[in-house]
């Protein structure tokens, strides 16, 4: 009972942050504040994707096929599926948790970090910020990586999802109540069937 409410509570608060992150471009227009402006402009360098129902069950049959694909794949190399699944996991982890979680964090705690500029070697230039934010993240993927078998590993894997979540409401923007209905119903008939009936 204990486990089941924690993961309702888990669930909520990834929904709260995730609707509260998706909101952010209604929010720096609605502000007048000379950091909501600059905040205002760097949403508009984002991009994001309108989703249409024929997008939404392209998804549908997206998922379906790299699933099957997958489930072929590791009927006969289960072990390099299994690594390449935690080398994507890893690579996505990191650049969202480092796009959504430690660079806004240390633009708080550290703004001028952001105003300087160091040169990464046969990389790219960026600022401090960003650097060493990308730096945190790719620790916590090291440690998640050598630490995925203990106790608390879910921790991070759950920190991770929680970035790709919010990411994932970013990126696509649902324009009407109708995309929204025909993506999670066919994902839920999806999940049904990829789960309980095969």
């Amino acid at each position: 009972l204990a486990s089941a409410f924690l993961i309702w509570v888990l669930g909520c608060f990834v929904e709260i942050l995730a609707s509260w992150t998706a909101a952010r471009p209604e929010r720096a227009q609605l502000s007048g504040t000379p950091k909501e402006r600059h905040m205002r402009a760097a949403l508009q360098q984002e991009e994001s994707h309108e989703l249409s129902v024929s997008g939404a069950l392209c998804y549908l049959v997206l998922a379906t096929v790299g699933l099957l694909v997958l489930y072929g794949f590791a009927k006969y190399h289960a072990r390099y599926v299994v690594f390449f699944m935690l080398g994507i996991f890893s690579l996505i982890g990191c650049i969202v948790a480092t796009q959504l979680g430690t660079h806004p964090l240390l633009q708080y705690l550290a703004p001028s970090w952001e105003n300087r500029q160091v040169t990464i070697p046969y990389v790219c230039t960026t600022t401090v910020a960003h650097a060493c934010a990308a730096a945190i993240s790719g620790w916590l993927v090291l440690w998640w990586l050598t630490a995925r078998h203990s106790g608390y590993a879910w921790l991070l894997q759950d920190f991770f999802a929680v970035f790709i979540c919010c990411q994932f409401l970013l990126a696509l923007r649902m324009s009407s109540i109708k995309v929204s209905t025909v993506l999670l119903v066919s994902f839920m008939v999806y999940d049904i069937f990829m789960v309980f009936l095969s």
